[in-house]
């Protein structure tokens, strides 16, 4: 927890001067805590009677002796919130840190309760709070904090937290909010860390409430190195200012504080209210102003400065003149003493004695302030111009954003002296004898100059620029003094553009430039462009540790992608790097969301100690202000907001040398645009924004006041007071970018006594070197042949392990922890993971494939095998023996894995008496495999092999399918077929089978019309015994004859025979005849029982002369439900047509009125009718057509004999003819 308080900066001990409820007291303005044994207490004034009390105490500017002394009762509200740590052991306080100075208290008349020599202590520790958990107590940066330090052992969920007295505390999984009389404060997501020589390491933790008290929470094991919890607060606020209040330009401070710098106008312009000024600061009230351009409002400078936490507003003031005042940009020396840049219109802008120039000359001028660490005093203000605008970037070419008028940097160097970089008009301005640039060449020059720490004195002063219009935005200091300038220039003539890069101006309507200048500003040392053809500008410029230069800027056009970098298709923000020498381009990237106009205009940009590169900027629905809406910029998983309403913030990180978008997210409200009206904010080295900003300022749909913003809770302003606009700030911590090295968890598996040989891979997404470290358990360490514990300094570690187990890890899991520690920055990060191998025991041996039992005698058998499948795993092999009373022993044990034998004497007539043999092998880890199959000695002789089962002989095709069942041998050797034609025995052997499933053969060599062939398999096993042969399959031949007998009915008839199938255990059940005509398959037309074997089918379709036949025979019960097959057969009817030789059309009776015929069989037809003179009178090729007896001239029925001619064909493809004479009577 933090809480950002001012006053004392240590813990007050309690040795009887007070009440001896509590043990340590720190007091400040408005808080009071108190650590006592159960764990602390907030002791809460009332801030704003605080403050009257104060205002009254500085006596509003009065010096009246006897108003000073006035005796006034006063009253002041308190609220009192305990935080109680349950169950914790708070006896045992360490002081870590002891302040120098001590205390004496000589209080009220009782002797015993004075006491002297008390000591202050900034940091207590309290250890073993719970178990293996220490409880830190500080004053740090004027802020109280209490951490949690996890030890080897801990359990975070000992820690319970309650707390009492308040007015309601909400656990949330990001923060804690506990709500007091006098407001509420809240901490964001607890921020915990391993802290490994002194190098903190994040992990994730979070809020969580458990049986009504506040604890925490994370979801990874915190092993190994202890473990600090300490929740931090990242803040946005209002400024608290009732009038219009613009945002203009923001700083920090060693200490983390924030300075924003804005434009307030006076009270009554248009509405009413006032700017925050605190008591006791420089300028409490508004000193005037007339309105003119380019802020078109009367306005002063106001400062605000707020505290690390963004709770309290420190100090506020106004700074101006009689007229208008601008703020630029702010910085902070390395006394806290602020240092402003801006512009004035005033003739009064306050000055300090001795200043350089303390009158304004004409138009803006230059104007640098220096405030005191509290803001009540100046150290050093001065104007420095000349008699036209300066300060100003006003004109159309450099002028591209809204309030580009007021870009332009103040910097430092590490002796205080302050550089300015901006922008001027005048052709007078003070240049220095001796500067390299003494002369303005343009229209609007930029210009560059130094005042010394207390700035009453211009060290030099030089323009810089060309013929036409330039301008300076971005200013910095190199370690070697030298300084670096940036801007955008119209000029096609700059000075010192000599070298490899940016020799020229690249056209279009600005390029932007990079300039070195020696220290003492009388040389220009080079001066680069960058751009395109179109619009190009460098808006800020920052230089990293080794001096290396990165720039920011905007191009309309194909700016230069180059190097291993991340970018984005036609992004139109650019980053670049150059060398100290300007003399080569380092690397070069765009991002954005692509198009043709730039997204954002920036307002920061920081290249930190780690190498990461930060940009800050905003972007607006308006064309008239960004030119385009803020969309689609690249956004990452974790953005602190997701979507925009189009006029947001946006702020990037991107790894060292831009190779990655490391952080992108958008931060404003939903209504109105957020903005800022000039002048730059600051990242400081560790990567924390300090941005300043225009908030919540009415729009047309919203013309009412807006509190949109979002802003933090316990925030010094929390709401906008203003009718108009606010100058809002927020300080955003990205906290330490650096990603942790990438371990897996990976699962290995050896098997035991093997040696397992694997690499171990870890790397670091930032390519940082990293630092390795394997934990090996103890009893493990002997099975590791070749293992390392360390690795130092590299950027990936591929580990190198070696193990081999003995029998005795057989089931164990070896668990190795993996721990990489990067070299990162800003902070070191580290990876906890394990890798584990499963140890498998060996596997267990098959005994011999093959084992035989042969008798020698009446009285002796040998038992032999064949080679075991060679094992390294192989230790020694058993032979039992099971005695015919079924005891079972072992008989000898075998040493080797190759062919074996044994002669057993100890039997007595094993032909009849049953002896049983197996062998068993035992692995290296003493494992038992499965026993082999059994050899009975009765069996081997009654029966060694036991016969298969034909099932069946089918035809398939032209080919026969013989099928048998597998063979229940368990020391099967192969099958044996043996082939004959039916009724000629013995059968003859064909070939042989030696797999156990090969249970089908295909003969082709058949004659499956004609033939009938039989088949037998025998059974061998591995020792050469046969098996009896199986049952005889044959297969079925079909034949049959077409019958056409006028004398029986029906005349039309097949007759059918068949072979009987033999031989079936079960028999033949039946036999189905099945048939088809050309066009179709095969169905059933009868079944007839055995042993029936033939069949005469007179069911015939006399349109239809071809028939396919076959016979399947069906085994009886007691078999295998087989079923066999036939050969195909194809039998024919031939075609018949009967013609008659006389009819009689139109008889009275109406019967043999046409002229018709009868087929049988017939498929082709054709009926040709010719009278007497030999013409054609009747033509059909439809069998089922008739002739009336027309004739074809006349259309009459002439009486007459008439010749026939009938062509006809069948299914036996034969061409028949028939010729006749009718005769048509009437």
């Amino acid at each position: 927890m933090t809480l950002s308080v001012r006053g004392q900066n240590g813990f007050v001990e309690n040795q009887g001067q007070w009440s001896n409820q509590f043990d340590y007291l720190a007091e400040f303005n408005t808080q009071t805590i108190f650590l006592n044994k159960a764990g602390f207490s907030v002791l809460l004034h009332d801030n704003q009677k605080w403050a009257m009390w104060i205002e009254e105490m500085h006596d509003h500017g009065h010096s009246d002796a006897s108003h000073k002394h006035k005796n006034t009762e006063k009253e002041l509200d308190f609220h009192h919130i305990q935080f109680a740590f349950v169950g914790a052991n708070l006896t045992n306080p360490k002081p870590t840190e002891t302040n120098s100075e001590h205390y004496n208290y000589f209080v009220g008349k009782d002797a015993s309760k004075w006491v002297s020599n008390v000591k202050k202590h900034s940091t207590l520790v309290y250890e073993d709070v719970y178990p293996n958990i220490d409880l830190e107590f500080q004053i740090l940066d004027q802020r109280f904090k209490y951490n949690f330090i996890l030890n080897p052992g801990s359990k975070i969920e000992d820690i319970q937290i309650d707390i009492q007295g308040d007015d309601g505390v909400k656990v949330k999984k990001d923060r804690l909010e506990v709500t007091s009389r006098f407001g509420s404060f809240s901490e964001i997501m607890p921020i915990s860390y391993t802290l490994t020589n002194g190098t903190r390491n994040a992990i994730p933790m979070h809020y969580v409430e458990r049986n009504g008290y506040i604890g925490f929470e994370t979801d990874k094991a915190i092993t190994g190195t202890y473990t600090v919890i300490d929740p931090e607060l990242i803040f946005s606020t209002y400024s608290g200012s009732s009038v219009d209040n613009f945002g203009f330009t923001a700083t920090f401070d060693s200490s983390g504080n924030l300075y924003a710098g804005g434009i307030a106008t006076r009270p009554g312009f248009g509405l009413s209210g006032r700017y925050p000024a605190t008591i006791g600061a420089f300028s409490v009230s508004f000193n005037g102003g007339s309105g003119f351009e380019p802020a078109n409002l009367p306005c002063d400078i106001s400062i605000s400065k707020y505290d690390s936490s963004g709770a309290n507003l420190l100090y506020a003031t106004y700074l101006g003149g009689e007229s208008d005042e601008y703020p630029h940009s702010l910085i902070v020396d390395e006394n806290n003493n602020l240092i402003v840049f801006g512009s004035s219109y005033s003739t009064t802008y306050p000055t300090t004695p001795g200043a350089p120039y303390p009158l304004n000359r004409g138009g803006t001028d230059i104007v640098v302030t220096k405030f005191n660490s509290t803001g009540s005093a100046l150290i050093g203000s001065t104007y420095i111009g000349g008699t036209l605008n300066d300060g100003l970037n006003e004109n159309s070419y450099t002028r591209y954003f809204y309030a580009d008028d007021f870009r332009g940097e103040v910097n430092l160097d590490q002796d205080g002296n302050i550089y300015v970089a901006t922008s001027t008009v005048s052709d007078n301005f003070p240049t220095s004898a001796g500067a390299f640039q003494t002369t303005s060449w343009g229209a609007q020059e930029g210009v560059v100059f130094s005042l010394n720490p207390t700035l009453n004195t211009v060290r030099w002063c030089s323009y810089f620029g060309g013929l036409a219009h330039d301008a300076i935005y971005s200013i910095d200091v190199a370690e070697t003094g030298d300084l670096y300038i940036s801007g955008g220039s119209n000029s096609a003539n700059l000075q010192k553009t000599v070298g490899s890069v940016g020799e020229s101006f690249n056209g279009g309507r600005t390029d932007g430039f990079l300039a070195q200048i020696s220290n003492n500003g009388a040389t220009l040392k080079k001066t680069a462009y960058w751009g395109t053809s179109g619009y190009d500008q460098i808006l800020s410029l920052d230089i990293d540790k080794s001096g290396d230069i990165f720039v920011v800027g905007h191009s309309d056009n194909d700016m230069l992608v180059s190097g291993n970098v991340y970018s984005n298709t036609g992004g139109s923000q650019f980053i670049s790097k150059f060398s100290p020498n300007l003399d080569n381009i380092l690397l070069s990237t765009v991002f954005g969301s692509g198009g043709t106009l730039p997204d954002i205009t920036i307002n920061a940009f920081l290249v930190d100690e780690c190498g990461k590169i930060f940009v800050s900027g905003w972007g607006s629905n308006s064309e008239t202000a960004t030119r385009r809406r803020l969309s689609n910029m690249p956004i990452t998983y974790d953005a602190l907001q997701k979507t925009t309403d189009g006029q947001d913030f946006y702020l990037a990180v991107f790894r060292k040398d831009a190779q990655e978008l490391l952080y992108g997210t958008y931060f404003g409200g939903n209504r109105s645009g957020d903005h800022v009206d000039g002048g730059t904010s600051r990242f400081d080295k560790r990567g924390v924004i300090y941005q300043s900003v225009c908030s919540s300022c009415p729009e047309p749909e919203f013309p009412n006041p807006n509190n949109d913003f979002p802003v933090s809770d316990g925030a010094y302003s929390e709401t906008n007071p203003s009718p108009r606009c606010s100058n809002a700030s927020f300080k955003i911590a990205f906290g330490n970018l650096n990603r942790k090295p990438e371990l897996k968890e990976e699962l290995f598996e050896v098997t035991a006594l093997d040696t397992l040989n694997f690499f171990y891979t870890i790397t670091d997404p930032d390519d940082d070197t990293i630092n390795v470290f394997f934990t090996y358990q103890d009893e493990i360490k002997e099975s590791f042949i070749d293992r390392k514990s360390v690795y130092m300094d590299q950027t990936k570690v591929d580990a190198e392990f070696a193990v081999s187990p003995g029998c005795e890890h057989v089931g164990d899991t070896f668990t190795v922890q993996a721990y990489a520690l990067d070299r990162g920055c800003p902070g070191f990060k580290d990876s906890l993971s394990n890798f584990k191998i499963v140890v498998n025991p060996p596997p267990v041996l098959d005994p011999p494939q093959v084992i035989c039992l042969n008798f020698l005698n009446k009285d002796a058998i040998r038992i032999e095998w064949e080679a075991l499948v060679p094992s390294k795993y192989f230790y020694r092999m058993y032979l039992y023996k099971t005695w015919p009373n079924g005891t079972t022993v072992i008989v000898d044990t075998f040493y080797t894995q190759g062919i074996g034998s044994y002669t057993d004497v100890d039997v007595i007539n094993p032909r009849e008496r049953n002896y049983t043999y197996h062998l068993v092998v035992e692995n290296l880890c003493n494992e038992l495999g499965s026993k082999s199959y059994d050899l009975s000695s009765i069996k081997e002789h009654e029966i060694p092999v036991e016969a298969t089962y034909l099932k069946t002989v089918t035809v398939e095709g032209d080919h026969l399918k013989i099928v048998w069942l597998k063979s229940k041998e368990a020391d099967f050797g192969h099958y044996e077929l043996y082939k004959g034609v039916r009724g000629k025995l013995p059968l003859t052997y064909i070939t042989s089978f030696e797999n156990l499933n090969d249970t089908i053969f295909v003969d082709e060599d058949v004659d499956i019309n004609n033939v009938s062939y039989c088949y037998e398999i025998r059974v061998s096993d591995d020792c050469g015994h046969l098996s009896k042969l199986s049952n005889i399959g044959c297969s079925m031949v079909i034949k049959g004859i077409s019958l056409n007998n006028e004398d029986e009915v029906p005349r039309f008839k097949f007759d059918l025979d068949w072979d009987e199938y033999v031989l079936w255990a079960g028999s033949v059940k039946e036999y189905e005849l099945i048939r088809s005509v050309d066009t179709g398959s095969l169905r059933p037309i009868v079944r007839v029982n055995h042993p029936t074997i033939d069949y005469r089918d007179s069911d015939l379709d006399y349109d239809w002369g071809g028939y396919w036949y076959s016979v399947v025979a069906y085994e009886g019960d007691g078999g295998y439900n087989a079923t066999s097959r036939s050969n195909d057969i194809y039998l024919i009817q031939p075609p018949l047509v009967f013609v008659p030789n006389a009819f009689t059309p139109h008889n009275i009776d109406n019967i043999n009125d046409n002229f018709g015929w009868s087929d049988v069989f017939v498929r082709d037809f054709e009926m040709r009718i010719f009278n007497r003179w030999g013409e054609k009178v009747y033509q059909s090729t439809d069998k089922n057509d008739t002739w009336s007896g027309d004739s074809k001239n006349t259309g009459l029925k002439e009486s007459g004999v008439f010749v026939w001619i009938v062509t006809y064909k069948g299914w036996d493809d034969k061409r028949y003819i028939k010729k006749g004479t009718v005769t048509l009577l009437r």
